[in-house]
């Protein structure tokens, strides 16, 4: 079966969506519970744009593997494509409790909650993936956007500068 699974990987890799899926499905058959294979599959609907699908997949990978942070991250990203932000920053909040080192959980949450305009919770975000990873450029440069939306423009150079 870890055959199978490297070649759907590879087929997903070079864009074969359908094939890698097709190989998935047949996997599942025989192992219901297989957590690679589920968290493959999502990133398949994800990225066929079935959002709600890959919600679901992702949330029985979770299920099976419940202190994965990355499938947290991951399941908070489809999340955001639904327009479901608040649930998006729980799961992130789930990434960063189960690995508090996580700088794109950080980040990312730092964007979700700079969308919803609550701007002092995303200067924090940014803060904290910043003091894990010092030369993160994208997390810098969205705390200067912050910053600029603030008025606070020396603080915001001094942000886009780093």
């Amino acid at each position: 079966m870890k055959s199978n699974f490297k070649e759907a990987l590879t087929l997903f890799q070079n864009g074969q969506l359908n094939k890698a899926k097709d190989i998935c499905l047949e996997i599942l058959k025989a192992q219901p519970n297989n957590f690679d294979i589920l968290h493959l599959l999502g990133l398949i609907a994800f990225q066929t744009k079935n959002y709600l699908k890959s919600a679901e997949i992702i949330d029985k990978a979770i299920q099976i593997k419940p202190n994965n942070a990355e499938v947290y991250d991951f399941k908070a990203i489809v999340l955001i494509h639904l327009k479901k932000f608040e649930e998006a920053i729980k799961s992130w909040n789930c990434a960063i409790k189960i690995k508090p080192d996580y700088a794109e959980a950080y980040y990312n949450r730092g964007n979700a909650f700079f969308g919803l305009k609550k701007i002092e919770s995303a200067i924090v975000s940014y803060d904290q993936a910043i003091q894990i990873k010092p030369d993160y450029a994208e997390a810098h440069n969205n705390r200067g956007n912050v910053l600029r939306e603030l008025k606070k423009i020396e603080s915001a150079i001094a942000s886009y500068d780093q």
